[in-house]
């Protein structure tokens, strides 16, 4: 039986573009978004902080 379920947080800061084709992984505490297609290929990386609730956008990891 799955019990999973999702749930909306609200977040601050400015938050990624609506996008497809892109990855993302959840490692610890923090969610990375990797490219996309956002009309056009985009090779940014953003971060969320899940405990800070706030985007950040980074070239570093």
């Amino acid at each position: 039986k799955d019990l999973s379920q999702w749930t909306q947080i609200v977040a601050t800061g400015l938050a990624p573009q609506q996008r497809s084709l892109h990855s993302s992984v959840i490692i610890g505490h923090r969610m990375y978004i990797f490219g996309g297609w956002v009309p056009l290929i985009s090779s940014d990386k953003n971060e969320q902080h899940t405990n800070e609730k706030e985007w950040k956008c980074t070239n570093t990891l």
